[in-house]
């Protein structure tokens, strides 16, 4: 299978390397090539990850013509209106793009990745997941969009989408049991020693998921709060109720 990578500037450096490493590790294990990929620039420039170092790409995103699987990769999280700004690089591409997925068998995205692939406008009479801590984003920017961030992954027709970072494991993990098979799956999860038995995002929803909802003052006040832990925050008033 013909698989197409889509990475957007600052591309998360471990999502990329994983995903390639499962694909890789795969071929290995089934003993003849299952998958060949490309990688391509989103903004069609020179792209680097997260880690500030040169990622080589194959293919012009406006050269390919089509691909049996395409595969989104997040961005290193800056922000919410960053996301916003640097997910403005799918539009100039945005008719070429639904036109591959149109033709392709599987359209995968994890992490940061789903919000790039929800501006192509592809997504929306579909259920799908993201990052648990993206909540008040999608609420922002894509209030139409069903998205359940307590999800490890969904499967919506051809669309498989998952949650923060390393859930793209358990995401190649369930496209690879459909093309392959289980058995190739329980090889690939010793190889890789990756646990796979959570199904939810929820056990990871620390402290920051109290930061989720849309109240500005009381953000504000959140905020304060963890920037003076190390400072005394109560005040005589409180001690002499």
């Amino acid at each position: 299978m013909n698989v197409l990578l889509i990475c957007p500037d600052n591309v998360l450096a471990s999502g990329l390397t994983g995903i390639i490493d499962v694909l890789n590790i795969a071929n290995l294990l089934n003993k003849k090539k299952l998958f060949e990929w490309q990688i391509t620039s989103l903004s069609g420039r020179t792209l680097y990850s997260s880690q500030n170092t040169f990622v080589q790409t194959d293919v012009a995103l406006h050269d390919v013509h089509g691909c049996d699987v395409m595969i989104w990769v997040g961005s290193q999280f800056e922000g919410r209106e960053k996301l916003w700004q640097h997910c403005h690089q799918v539009i100039p591409h945005k008719k070429h793009i639904q036109r591959l997925i149109a033709q392709s068998n599987y359209v995968l995205a994890c992490c940061t990745g789903v919000s790039y692939l929800a501006v192509s406008g592809v997504l929306t009479d579909h259920r799908l997941t993201s990052c648990w801590w993206l909540k008040t984003f999608y609420n922002q920017y894509f209030p139409d969009l069903r998205v359940s961030q307590e999800a490890v992954y969904i499967q919506d027709g051809k669309f498989i989408t998952a949650g923060a970072v390393q859930c793209y494991f358990p995401m190649m993990l369930h496209f690879i049991r459909q093309i392959a098979g289980q058995p190739l799956c329980d090889q690939l999860t010793a190889w890789l020693t990756m646990p796979t038995s959570y199904t939810s995002q929820s056990p990871f929803m620390v402290c920051n998921a109290f930061e989720q909802h849309s109240d500005l003052k009381l953000l504000e006040l959140q905020y304060y709060i963890k920037d003076a832990l190390n400072e005394s925050l109560t005040g005589p008033c409180f001690l002499n109720n």
